[in-house]
C-alpha cells in the first residue's frame, strides 16, 4: 500500500476478501514468501502503464446495513473446549451481527461479520457481473462469527 501511495495513487487499501476455504498456491518458500509474491503481483498491476485509470462522471454512493440472525455465539477455544454463550457475553458483552453493503458506481462491496468463504463468492460474483457490478466480499467486519460451505 506505501508503494501504491507513493507512486500514482493518493490512496491505497487491503481488506481480507473471501477467506474461507481458500489459500494461495505457493511459488514462494513459505506463506510469507507467498503473501509477498502477491502484493508485488497486485502492485505490478496497478502501477502498469497499460492500467486505466478513469473518473467517473456519474458516480452512485450506497449503503445499507442489514442485521444478520445468526445462532448464539460459541467460540472453540481448543478443539474439545468451546464457550457457552453466556460466558462470551460475560467476556466480550453483547455483540450486534451486520452484513454491511456499499456501492461506489459499478463497485459493490459487501462486508461479511465472519470468515466467508470462496466457494460461496463465485455464484454472487458471478450473479453482481449480470447486474453490471463489480462485487468485492470482504471479511470479519463487524462480528467474529464463522460461516462454512457445507461439504
Amino acid at each position: 500500500m506505501d508503494s501504491l501511495e507513493k507512486g500514482r495513487y493518493n490512496f491505497a487499501m487491503y481488506m481480507a476478501g473471501a477467506v474461507g476455504s481458500m489459500g494461495p498456491i505457493e511459488k514462494g518458500t513459505d506463506d510469507f514468501d507467498e503473501v509477498k509474491n502477491q502484493a508485488f503481483g497486485v502492485q505490478n498491476a496497478l502501477l502498469s502503464p497499460d492500467t486505466k485509470k478513469e473518473d467517473s462522471k456519474n458516480s452512485i454512493v450506497e449503503t445499507v446495513t442489514l442485521p444478520l440472525p445468526l445462532r448464539e455465539p460459541s467460540p472453540r477455544l481448543t478443539m474439545n473446549i468451546v464457550l457457552r454463550p453466556w460466558a462470551f457475553k460475560k467476556a466480550f458483552g453483547e455483540y450486534p451481527v451486520f452484513v454491511k453493503a456499499l456501492r461506489m458506481g459499478n463497485i459493490l462491496m459487501v462486508g461479511m461479520p465472519c470468515d466467508f468463504s470462496g466457494e460461496l463468492t463465485a455464484p454472487l460474483d458471478a450473479y453482481a457481473k449480470k447486474k453490471g457490478l463489480n462485487l468485492i466480499v470482504t471479511s470479519f467486519n463487524g462480528g467474529v462469527y464463522r460461516l462454512h460451505y457445507p461439504r
